[in-house]
């Protein structure tokens, strides 16, 4: 189970002997493999956003896992990152070969992970389909965080 632990009080508010040093907020959790890992954070709301989206990882990996279309994560897949505010256009597109390394990467950004709110994920058959996906989804959003536009393929009339 994961849980969120305060590093510099104890439970009945008496301050441990790292009061005041480093980091205050220990998130915990466990992979799916078993081993337990941790990370911490100088704020409660960025341990607790970071747990949400682990679980919410977690939840779709399995999703993933156990589809009856025998679906494999490290597929070729296109993904959308969605505000929490949420507008009708995503923060990010972008496209993976092992998608949930690649979530993994861009939700530990602490920049970025609090104004993620969800992920939409399009799985393709081919590179050569993931890209031209991909492709297609940033001329038609303009995501904030895309830094390059590609060229449409089409020929101009």
């Amino acid at each position: 189970m994961a849980h969120v632990k305060d590093l510099w009080l104890t439970r009945d508010g008496r301050e441990t002997a790292k009061y005041g040093k480093g980091r205050r907020w220990k998130a915990t959790w466990r992979e799916p493999d078993g081993t337990e890992r941790a990370k911490c954070f100088a704020k409660r709301i960025d341990a607790d956003q970071f747990l949400a989206i682990k679980e919410k990882l977690r939840v779709r990996a399995e999703l993933l896992a156990s589809d009856g279309d025998g679906i494999d994560p490290s597929g070729w897949y296109v993904y959308l990152l969605w505000e929490v505010a949420g507008d009708d256009t995503p923060v990010y597109v972008g496209c993976s070969g092992n998608i949930l390394a690649r979530l993994g990467a861009h939700l530990g950004n602490s920049a970025k992970r609090p104004r993620v709110g969800w992920v939409t994920l399009i799985r393709c058959t081919s590179e050569k389909a993931m890209l031209a996906r991909e492709a297609q989804l940033i001329r038609r959003y303009r995501p904030e965080w895309n830094k390059r536009i590609p060229a449409d393929p089409r020929p101009a009339a």
